[in-house]
């Protein structure tokens, strides 16, 4: 059997940028984490229909996230292509995420961005 599925690698982290609420103190970006279990991302995989044409790269994907930890609001920032799109929405609306709650209170309107690297093999 080919092995044409090598899941995704992703960041577990993911760059925030927010005004003064989540701003270390040095000015940066926080970085947190909003997956706490690995698998996850095992929900998205690589198209079955592109193995032929052995496509590697990268998708970036934009969502919010409501409070119970499901995405809302998803579009693609950078495509691989209508097939890769795909999967990767489909998978991120299966997900569950760790909203960022900063002083315990849950903000809606954070904008989360994700790279989503795909790799033939």
């Amino acid at each position: 059997m080919i092995k044409y599925i090598n899941l995704i690698s992703c960041f577990l982290t993911i760059s925030l940028s927010f005004g003064s609420t989540l701003d270390g103190s040095d000015g940066r970006d926080k970085v947190v984490s909003i997956l706490d279990n690995q698998n996850e991302l095992k929900k998205i995989s690589y198209p079955i229909s592109m193995i032929e044409k052995k496509l590697n790269g990268r998708c970036v994907v934009r969502f919010r996230l409501n409070e119970d930890g499901s995405a809302r609001n998803i579009e693609i920032v950078k495509s691989l292509g209508e097939a890769f799109d795909s999967e990767v929405i489909a998978g991120i609306n299966k997900m569950k995420f760790k909203p960022v709650r900063p002083k315990g209170v849950f903000i809606s309107n954070l904008i989360y961005e994700m790279p989503i690297y795909f790799k033939n093999k």
